[in-house]
């Protein structure tokens, strides 16, 4: 994602998070599963494409195409460009090192389900100079496979993110401060100092300072860092929650 790389490294900020693959085996009547563990996919095909389109130019050869998508759905607040931005993402292989999303414009946002959520997106992949990276689903229908039913329900929770969309919406968190004092937040990282997370797969790509009451898990535990974003700075009052899951 050229611009998404490029609003990262101007700012020198970025951000992360993988899933594991549980569903629960309850199904309601609407036929579409729930789960209590987000289900994240991994499809070497999607980062190999996302790469082809967004890294090596080859994005006029896919533009103007009907294209479908089965991935996690994310949402984030672009606060650069004042708007919000749909996402259906996934991860390499199992490493999670390796991230990919496809922006995407719902046509009833009404229908789309919580974050973390496994949905098949269909519409029609197009230029758009709206687009964070240029280009993006248009006109896009929404399937829920399984709906995500739990996490840290935070008003800006970035555990439903993959990687790079956690380094983005992170980024838009420190550098428009005032837009989210006040607000609750969760994020999924590594221990970097007894009051701060860092990213899990990036070293030093960012920090997110917390203060918390007892004392913060050893440097190198991956945790979820919770509590209200304060003084244009840090995670106050932060609940930290040891998790492999992630």
């Amino acid at each position: 994602m050229k611009k998404i790389v490029s609003i990262a490294a101007v700012f020198c900020l970025l951000a992360a998070l993988c899933g594991c693959s549980k569903d629960s085996e309850a199904e309601p009547s609407d036929g579409v599963k729930t789960s209590q563990v987000m289900v994240t996919v991994l499809d070497a095909t999607e980062y190999l494409l996302y790469q082809n389109i967004f890294m090596n130019d080859q994005a006029d050869e896919y533009a103007g195409l009907d294209v479908t998508k089965r991935g996690t759905y994310a949402s984030i607040e672009d606060k650069f460009n004042g708007k919000t931005r749909y996402y259906v993402w996934g991860y390499y292989d199992n490493t999670k090192c390796c991230d990919w999303q496809w922006e995407f414009v719902p046509t009833d946002i009404s229908s789309l389900p919580e974050p973390g959520s496994l949905v098949e997106v269909t519409g029609l992949f197009e230029y758009s100079d709206d687009a964070l990276d240029k280009y993006w689903i248009n006109g896009a229908s929404v399937k829920v496979d399984t709906k995500y039913v739990g996490g840290a329900a935070a008003e800006v929770d970035m555990t439903k993110m993959s990687a790079t969309l956690e380094r983005v919406q992170l980024v838009n968190v420190q550098q428009y401060a005032q837009d989210f004092d006040g607000k609750t937040v969760a994020l999924y990282g590594r221990i970097a100092s007894p009051s701060s997370v860092q990213h899990p797969y990036y070293d030093g790509s960012w920090t997110q300072d917390f203060s918390c009451s007892g004392t913060a898990p050893a440097t190198g535990v991956t945790v979820v860092v919770s509590g209200k974003y304060t003084s244009g700075r840090l995670i106050d009052n932060a609940e930290i929650e040891v998790t492999n899951q992630f």
